[in-house]
Order: structure tokens, then C-alpha cells, then sequence
């Protein structure tokens, strides 16, 4: 069973047992004389669309799954073909014994994939029967996503009212216990007067043998029904209670949604903690945040998370919406944690004083480059946060420190050990004019002086940068211009090539 169908199982499970225990506590609040016919309504409601949002998502996600197996294994059985391709032309003229050999372990190779291939193209086929099945639009799937990602949130948000309506029945048992309570402090204060009343007439001597007698009977005849009217609350008021008190901590699919809750209303106390905001302004920007979620696809408490690193870093609180959008995307985009795009591009835009609005159009500059080299996007925002005040004090700009730190990473380096070289090559670069002789004597052996050096940074640091860059492909420069000390240019082998 794939993991896609696996997680919708266990949705749809919470769900129903959820629905299920909240109908049935529902049933026991009305018998209790509370309404609560709404609860079992909505449940049941919110049950068939968690089954029905959790099977179109299944579907999707299999078909995702099979289309992109099916296209690697397509992709393999090409590399083979034009291999064997290889192989036949090699062997025009004369084969040896191990060519033959080669060949025919290739023909079974290609044989296995042709079967594979088969398989899953039929596989495919009916993934794509079951989307149709479920009433997933093949041909609009990302549209599609994006529309289960809002119901999904908008189901949540429904669960988190029944959630805080339980709290406020809760509440309201707890105040009748109370009461209960507090009748049963007033019942025995009035079985003790009465007592204590009876005693003082007895004791005063003025009363007749009959009035006494009298007295005895009402005196027993009170207490007697103060204590049975006291026997009788008690019970009542507590099953209340214990019914009313497993509203939250029985109902599975209700406590979850309250878990969620807590984990968002938490993360929002982390967001109030660094901005300065009015409570209107707080709840304004917690809505905000909620409509995102159903937008990108995003529980609530991780955007909220990453507003509190923006905030953090000093992004003020009008801002805060369109930067957690902009770092959520990267972190969806990237393969990062909310807190590390969060941490990143606040990071970024403070370090080279960017907008907003520039520091997203940076990343889809970053994204491209992720795309075209073999740096990875998320080391290229690990690396530009290491480099990013060498990179703005040596003046270049943003896109250009982005491409310099993916161009160092795409000969295999991790971020912190590209990021190093970077830092270590531009603060040689800057103070060139102060460095040793063997540093100024492989500047002149390219054609360049320290002196010149300096006023070409001065003028154009990116074309100065753009100059020099062939220089270090040559290993015995390499070694003066990117110090070992910075414990990484052993890393770089002389073979190497850099950008």
C-alpha cells in the first residue's frame, strides 16, 4: 500500500471514530437536557467530507507517484538503447567475447524495463480511472490540489469551532457542579439550624410536653427532606458533568482538531512575543495566516512559525503576511523547514537590505539555478546566509552572490564548506592592496596589480570578480588565493574546476 493511501486511511479513520464518539456524546448531552443535536449533525457532515477530500488526495498522489516512476523508467530504457546503440557500432568490424557479453546483459536489462514500462503505463491508466472515479479533473490537477488544500483547511477550521464549543459546555458543567456544590453547603448549613434550633427549644425549659413533642416531629421531618433533596442532586449534577467532560477528551477526531488548535494558538503567542500589534492587528494577521494555509497547503502553526522568525529579524507587522507567504513558497519549493526559509530569508534580507517583494523575486532567481546547476536551492540559501555580509561589503548584489555560492557548491561542496572558500576568496580579494607578497605576485603573474584590483572593485565589483574567476581554475593559484587555513580548499581537488 503506497504512503499516500496509508495517510488517507488513517485520516479517514480519525475521522469517523471522531464522528462517531461525537454523536454518541452528543446523544448523552440532550438526555442531559442540553442541546446538542448540531454536534452529531455537523459530525456526520464533517465525516463524508474528510472521506471523500482524503480519497481524491490518495488518487492524486498514486497517480503523481506511478506517472513519475513511468517517466524514470522511459528515461532508462532510452540511456539503454542508445548504449546498446554504442555497443553495435563498436562492434562492426570485430567482437570480442566480452562486448558479446555486455550486450546480451544489456538486452535482459532492456527486456526487464520494456516489462516494467508495460506494467506501469496500465498501472497508470487505472490511477488515472480512479482520479476520474473520485471526480478529480485529470487534466487541472494542480488547480485541483490547491482547491482539496482549502477544503482541507476549511474542515479544520470547522472542527476547531466544535472544539471550543465542547470547552464552553465543558465550562458550563464545571459552573453546575459548582452550584451542586454550593446547594450542598447550603443544605447541610440548614440541616445544622435546624438541629441547633431544636436543641435551643428543648433546652429552654418553656415549652409544653406536647409542644416539644411537636417540635421533635417537625425538627425530623425537615431534616429528613433537606437530606433526601441532598442525595438527589449530588448524582445528577456529577453524570452531567461526566458526560459533558468527555466532549474534548474522548471524541478522537475532536481532541485532534483541538490539538491543532493549541499548536496554533501556541505558535501565535511565539508571534506576539517580537511584533508590536494591537489585539485587532494580532487576530487580523491570525485570520491571514489561516486563509494562507488553505491556499499553500500549510498547517496553520508552521506559517505562524515562520511570522515569528520574520518578526524576529525585524519584519514589521504589516509586512509579516507577504513575507510568511514568500518563505513559505521557498520552503515548499526548496525542501525546507518553515523555520529554516523563515530563518533564511529574513537572514537574506536584512543582510543585503532587500524588499519583500525582492527577496521572492531572489528566489525564483535561486530556483532557476537549482533548476540549470547541480547546486541544490536549499544549499544555495544555506550558503548566501553564511556569505551574505562578505557578499554586500565586497558589493555585490544578491543575484550575483546567489550565483557564486551555487557555482562553488555545484562542484559537490557542502554550503558551509562552499560558503568558506567564498568568504575567504572575496575578503583576499578586497584587501588586496595589505596581503602578502606571494599573494600580490600571483595577482601580477595574471596581468593585474593590487592597486588595480582595488579600483576595479571599487568601480564594478562584479566585473572585477568576473575577471579574475579564471585565474583560480589554475591550481597553483588556487592555493594562494583561497587560503587552506579556512580548512577548505583541500577539499577542492587540483582538478577541479571552478566558476
Amino acid at each position: 500500500m503506497s504512503n499516500a493511501n496509508i495517510q488517507a486511511g488513517l485520516r479517514i479513520l480519525a475521522s469517523v471514530e471522531g464522528a462517531e464518539e461525537i454523536k454518541k456524546l452528543a446523544d448523552e448531552i440532550e438526555a442531559a437536557g442540553l442541546p446538542a443535536a448540531h454536534l452529531a449533525e455537523q459530525a456526520g457532515k464533517l465525516r463524508g467530507q474528510f472521506e471523500q477530500v482524503s480519497a481524491q488526495q490518495a488518487a492524486i498522489e498514486k497517480y503523481k507517484a506511478l506517472s513519475n516512476e513511468l517517466e524514470k523508467t522511459a528515461q532508462a530504457m532510452q540511456a539503454a538503447d542508445t548504449l546498446l546503440d554504442g555497443l553495435h557500432e563498436s562492434m562492426k568490424n570485430d567482437a570480442a567475447a566480452e562486448q558479446k557479453e555486455a550486450v546480451a546483459k544489456l538486452r535482459a536489462e532492456m527486456e526487464k524495463l520494456a516489462q516494467k514500462e508495460t506494467d506501469l503505463s496500465a498501472a497508470v491508466r487505472d490511477a488515472r480511472n480512479e482520479m476520474a472515479a473520485t471526480g478529480v479533473p485529470v487534466k487541472k490537477l494542480a488547480e485541483y490540489q490547491k482547491k482539496l488544500a482549502a477544503e482541507s483547511a476549511s474542515v479544520t477550521q470547522k472542527l476547531d469551532a466544535l472544539a471550543s464549543e465542547a470547552q464552553e459546555l465543558k465550562a458550563l458543567a464545571d459552573a453546575r457542579i459548582q452550584l451542586g456544590l454550593d446547594t450542598d453547603d447550603k443544605a447541610r448549613q440548614e440541616i445544622e439550624k435546624t438541629k441547633q434550633a431544636y436543641e435551643t427549644l428543648k433546652n429552654s425549659g418553656t415549652l409544653s410536653h406536647d409542644e416539644l413533642a411537636r417540635a421533635a416531629d417537625l425538627q425530623r421531618d425537615k431534616v429528613y427532606r433537606l437530606e433526601r433533596s441532598l442525595s438527589d442532586l449530588r448524582p445528577s449534577l456529577t453524570d452531567v458533568a461526566d458526560e459533558l467532560q468527555g466532549v474534548v477528551t474522548k471524541a478522537g477526531g475532536l481532541a485532534y482538531a483541538a490539538r491543532e488548535a493549541m499548536k496554533f494558538e501556541t505558535a501565535m503567542a511565539g508571534v506576539k512575543k517580537v511584533v508590536d500589534g494591537t489585539p485587532e492587528e494580532i487576530a487580523g494577521l491570525s485570520d491571514e495566516i489561516k486563509r494562507m494555509s488553505g491556499e499553500l497547503g500549510i498547517m496553520p502553526d508552521k506559517l505562524a512559525e515562520i511570522a515569528a522568525q520574520g518578526g524576529q529579524l525585524g519584519v514589521s507587522l504589516d509586512r509579516l503576511p507577504e513575507f510568511t507567504e514568500m518563505a513559505a513558497k521557498m520552503s515548499v519549493a526548496f525542501g525546507m523547514t518553515a523555520e529554516e526559509a523563515g530563518d533564511a530569508a529574513a537572514t537574506i534580507a536584512n543582510v543585503f537590505q532587500l524588499p519583500i517583494g525582492e527577496v521572492g523575486r531572489l528566489g525564483d532567481a535561486i530556483n532557476v539555478l537549482g533548476n540549470n546547476t547541480a547546486a541544490r536551492e536549499k544549499d544555495i540559501v544555506n550558503a548566501m546566509a553564511r556569505i551574505g555580509g562578505t557578499a554586500n561589503q565586497f558589493g555585490l548584489a544578491a543575484e550575483q552572490a546567489s550565483a557564486l555560492a551555487g557555482a562553488f557548491i555545484a562542484l559537490g561542496k557542502p554550503p558551509e564548506v562552499a560558503a568558506t572558500a567564498v568568504n575567504a576568496l572575496l575578503q583576499k580579494l578586497q584587501t588586496a592592496q595589505s596581503q602578502g607578497n606571494d599573494f600580490q605576485a600571483a595577482l601580477e603573474g595574471i596581468g593585474i596589480t593590487a592597486d588595480q584590483m582595488a579600483a576595479n572593485i571599487a568601480a564594478n565589483p562584479q566585473q572585477a570578480l568576473s575577471d579574475f574567476m579564471p585565474a583560480v581554475r589554475q591550481p597553483s593559484l588556487r592555493l594562494v588565493f583561497i587560503p587552506t587555513k579556512t580548512a577548505c580548499c583541500s577539499r577542492f581537488p587540483p582538478g577541479s574546476v571552478l566558476p
